[in-house]
């Protein structure tokens, strides 16, 4: 299983190693509607536990960042090892600006 260091915490994650909040991560999974962030939030668990998810590599971007589509939303985060860090949660029209 890999580790989920998120900006938002849910009791029913194991992290394994440290959590490092995001504090932009935050923020964004505040000011979605309550249906959106729960589909963001077991999105990121399915891609943590399984691997599976629509995730490409962007590219051009130096340490590498990776997207989880999650329907109109863009879930932007870093692997490192076996952590994955979220550091936005945007909508698609925002996601990459």
């Amino acid at each position: 299983m890999k580790t989920l260091c998120v900006g938002w915490v849910c009791s029913g994650w194991r992290l394994n190693g440290p959590r490092h909040r995001c504090e932009t991560s935050l923020n964004d999974m505040a000011e979605l509607d309550k249906a959106i962030a729960r589909r963001v939030k077991v999105s990121v668990e399915r891609f943590g536990a399984t691997g599976t998810g629509n995730v490409k590599k962007l590219q051009d971007i130096d340490p590498p960042e990776y997207r989880l589509r999650v329907g109109d939303y863009r879930v932007r985060f870093e692997l490192q090892k076996e952590t994955m860090r979220v550091l936005r949660v945007r909508n698609r029209r925002e996601a990459y600006r």
